[in-house]
């Protein structure tokens, strides 16, 4: 009798129950994926990182000089190649997709958040998928929500304080070196995303 898969996420936002469940193959992978932009990051071979990402030369140039204002060090650089890979798998299709999976509930495995396959469409999934890759590098953290409503706002938060957003960090990858670094610079965006999260409901 087969293993059952590992929950990594587990809530009911609607009707029914979403669920996430880990699938440790897909992880291996996207595990040596993030340590080949660490070790680009490291050795500053951007050339290298760039096929990795699929970025063109002028978005590197941003990632770049994103860096250098950040004065990042390896430690730094660990969360930031976890963040630089999350937010490549962010997917956002509109508000249908999303509905469906919070009204009806949904279950899946964590492959699904990937782009090659559907992507992460909303900020929840892209924090299942930040924390999951986190816990590969040793990097203590949980998914925090911005405030108590069901559809609010979430986003990983490591132990050390640093933040991944990658939906309401997208100018800046989606990395903060802190909370109030995260609370000065986060971008809310209440057009199609995570629209009755308040931005004023500060999360220590």
């Amino acid at each position: 009798m087969s293993e059952s898969p590992r929950i990594l996420y587990e809530k009911r936002m609607g009707f029914g129950k979403t669920v996430v469940e880990d699938e440790p193959q897909a992880v291996e992978k996207w595990k040596q994926e993030i340590q080949k932009i660490i070790d680009c990051l490291v050795s500053k071979n951007y050339e290298l990182m760039a096929g990795i990402l699929g970025k063109d030369e002028k978005k590197m140039q941003s990632i770049i000089e994103f860096m250098e204002t950040m004065k990042m060090n390896e430690e730094d650089i660990k969360y930031f190649a976890v963040s630089l890979w999350v937010g490549n798998q962010s997917n956002w299709r509109g508000y249908l997709p999303i509905i469906g999976k919070i009204f009806f509930g949904s279950r899946q495995g964590v492959s699904a958040l990937a782009r090659d396959n559907k992507g992460a469409i909303s900020c929840y999934e892209s924090s299942i998928l930040a924390k999951r890759m986190a816990d590969e590098f040793d990097i203590a953290g949980e998914i925090v929500a911005r405030d108590k409503g069901v559809w609010s706002h979430k986003y990983f938060k490591s132990s050390t304080g640093r933040v991944i957003d990658n939906f309401w960090g997208w100018d800046r990858y989606g990395y903060f070196k802190d909370q109030e670094d995260y609370e000065t610079n986060m971008k809310a965006d209440y057009s199609h995303r995570c629209f009755r999260s308040n931005p004023k409901n500060k999360v220590s």
